[in-house]
């Protein structure tokens, strides 16, 4: 595997230099076996008579998707979003691989713990807030339109792709063992009595949260991963921000004060609403809660959660699936 790494390697650095010369592979992390995992690997060589060094991204996507991820991060680049452009896609047994540069920076959510002033805090949300209404005012229909139907009226296409989604939860909670029957047999329910009737159709990141956002400067550098990049209602994007900031262990008032931040600035930047965040918090809480317990089951519509820990993503659905409960972003 660490010879096709390199070879990779090789291939994408004289894409990016042609004249490059002495190409070596100082480092690869981690170094498993598993051809499937991503790798960090730190490289060397000569160009233009300078030698120079730098970390570089190795992942894997499905071969009949790499053409539009690239697609995807193209059309992002040219909208004014900052993300990792691959230096190369190249396909592979094992389906392609990708090879990017790495940003230098830290993530926002480092930055998040780090924080030693509230105001700190509150302009840390705001940079976050502000980078994701940035991916939102993406027209997507004409930058990507391959995601949706640029022709279809928001609320039918938001209510076929529920009509999938839901088909994937029935289906799976056929396979639920006993102890969960009963918490996921109430989310249907509940999310059958809670379809979004008004929309705010937008392209979606799919897995927004502050690992994901890399700042250098006080500025964003790079939004990565974008592997669950979907078109669907923009609440969907924010959802799960109140259960991803309490797992950085912020005091409570601190919480509340960051995520206050982020709702009122993402809402002043942005085009789009935030009129589902309830049922959009549910929905994927219940998608990650059933894949966790169904692991080897085909997934149509992967979505990413802030853990994989079945009793912890059932148990905050409740919380969101309480009508009682405080503002989303009270915790």
């Amino acid at each position: 595997m660490a010879d096709s790494v390199e070879l990779v390697i090789q291939h994408a650095v004289k894409q990016s230099f042609p004249d490059a010369a002495n190409i070596t592979v100082l480092d690869i992390e981690p170094r498993e076996a598993n051809p499937l995992a991503e790798r960090f690997v730190r490289v060397r060589w000569t160009s233009s008579d300078l030698t120079r060094i730098e970390q570089l991204k190795v992942s894997h996507i499905e071969a009949d998707k790499a053409a539009d991820d690239e697609a995807l991060l193209a059309a992002l680049a040219g909208a004014g979003v900052n993300v990792e452009p691959p230096m190369l896609v190249e396909p592979a047994e094992v389906g392609a691989y990708v090879v990017s540069r790495q940003v230098p920076g830290v993530s926002i959510g480092q930055l998040f713990s780090d924080a030693s002033m509230r105001w700190e805090l509150s302009a840390h949300g705001f940079t976050f807030a502000r980078a994701l209404a940035r991916i939102h005012n993406v027209e997507w229909s004409t930058a990507v339109p391959w995601m949706g139907d640029p022709e279809a009226l928001a609320e039918d296409l938001i209510d076929e792709q529920l009509e999938d989604w839901m088909e994937e939860w029935q289906e799976r909670a056929s396979r639920c063992p006993d102890p969960y029957r009963g918490v996921v047999e109430a989310a249907l329910n509940w999310l059958d009595l809670h379809h979004p009737v008004e929309v705010s159709v937008a392209l979606c990141h799919g897995d927004f949260r502050p690992a994901n956002v890399i700042v250098e400067n006080d500025e964003v550098a790079a939004i990565v991963g974008w592997e669950h990049a979907l078109v669907t209602d923009a609440s969907f994007d924010l959802a799960l921000l109140p259960f991803e900031i309490a797992q950085i262990g912020l005091p409570e008032e601190d919480a509340d004060l960051l995520s206050q931040a982020i709702f009122g600035s993402y809402l002043q930047s942005s085009k789009r609403s935030l009129g589902n965040l309830q049922f959009y918090a549910v929905a994927r809480l219940l998608t990650a809660g059933l894949q966790s317990i169904d692991l080897d089951g085909d997934s149509l519509s992967r979505i990413a959660a802030f853990s994989d820990d079945t009793d912890l993503l059932f148990r905050s659905m409740r919380q969101a699936m309480d009508e009682s409960r405080k503002a989303l972003w009270k915790r």
